[in-house]
């Protein structure tokens, strides 16, 4: 008997071990890999932003631009808003 998962959007993915079934991407259905990756994706993005604008433009403000867009990010996908698009996304 299978188990009903009630936590995040992250707890609902199937588990599958990429490492060593690289097939096992295709066993993940996008309406179900898109509300786990999307905050993720942001938040690899802001990073890898803060990264350029401090170690290779060296500009303090960007760089601090850069922090601002990934911590209201995140807190945006925890908050109320973030969590309904994540589910509606889910239930697509």
């Amino acid at each position: 008997m299978g188990r009903r998962h009630h936590g995040t959007v992250a707890d609902q993915v199937p588990r599958v071990d990429t490492r060593t079934d690289p097939a096992a991407w295709t066993a993940l259905p996008f309406s179900t890999a898109l509300p786990a990756l999307l905050p993720l994706v942001h938040a690899e993005f802001a990073l890898s932003e803060l990264g350029y604008f401090h170690g290779i433009t060296r500009s303090a403000h960007n760089a601090r631009l850069a922090y601002e867009y990934y911590v209201g990010h995140a807190e945006w996908f925890a908050g109320a808003d973030g969590r309904r698009l994540l589910r509606r996304l889910a239930e697509s």
